[in-house]
Parts: structure tokens; sequence; C-alpha cells
């Protein structure tokens, strides 16, 4: 994603987490017919992958860039800290 592609990924576990279905790329059933059919939509689609890629590379950098994940993580130790405090 942080490269502007557009992942096809199986809809289970982790790419559930990232991937924003039918906006930064496409979770699919774990079978082959699945993930050929949507290499097929970005084929004939270019300006869609283009897009999707795009919307991708935006979600890397709000949700998992490292300034995030630091404000994240002092958040909940403070919440942690907090509770532990009352």
């Amino acid at each position: 994603m942080y490269m502007k592609c557009c992942v096809i990924a199986p809809n289970s576990g982790g790419p559930r987490e990232t991937i924003v279905n039918e906006e930064t790329g496409f979770l699919v059933n774990e079978n082959p017919d699945s993930f050929a059919e949507k290499m097929a939509e970005l084929i004939k689609d270019k300006r869609k992958a283009e897009a999707m890629g795009s919307a991708g590379r935006k979600r890397v950098e709000s949700v998992f860039a490292m300034d995030n994940f630091v404000l994240q993580l002092e958040n909940l130790i403070r919440e942690v800290l907090s509770d532990a405090n009352k």
C-alpha cells in the first residue's frame, strides 16, 4: 500500500485490519478465482487501480506512520496509568 499499489488479499487475519475493502484494496475469498477476478478488474480499470493505490498510500501514512504509532502508544500508557491510579 505504501508503494501506491492496490492490494488484493484474503479476507482474514491481518489484511482485515489494514485494507479498507473496495477503497484501498480488495478483501477476497481464499480461492484463485476470487483473486483472478479482482486482478482482471484492476487491469481493465487503470484509473480505479491508481485511485485505490493512492488511497492505500494515504492510509499507510495516516494510520501506520511512526508518529501516529508513538502517539497511540503514549495515549495507551496514559490510560493504563490513569486506571491504575483510581
